[in-house]
């Protein structure tokens, strides 16, 4: 498990994990995120489940930090 901070106006890479799953789960703040394509609005106290495979990206377009952490499961 691991807490993330960002910093309005900014964005993280667009990937996606081989052999692993992420649960995320925002802690603090407003962001957007992009899910193979698709983009969701998030907010204090959503959830995201990314299975393996998934292209997945974290956009904070607030004027603000947004906070999550995010829970990693490797899958065999």
């Amino acid at each position: 498990m691991t807490i993330h901070r960002m910093q309005a106006g900014k964005s993280g890479d667009y990937h996606e994990h081989e052999d692993r799953e992420q649960v995320y789960y925002f802690t603090e703040g407003r962001a957007k995120m992009k899910i193979d394509g698709d983009i969701y609005d998030l907010k204090e106290r959503d959830a995201v489940c990314v299975p393996p495979q998934t292209k997945h990206q974290i956009i904070d377009d607030s004027d603000d930090w947004v906070a999550h952490l995010i829970i990693t499961a490797w899958v065999m």
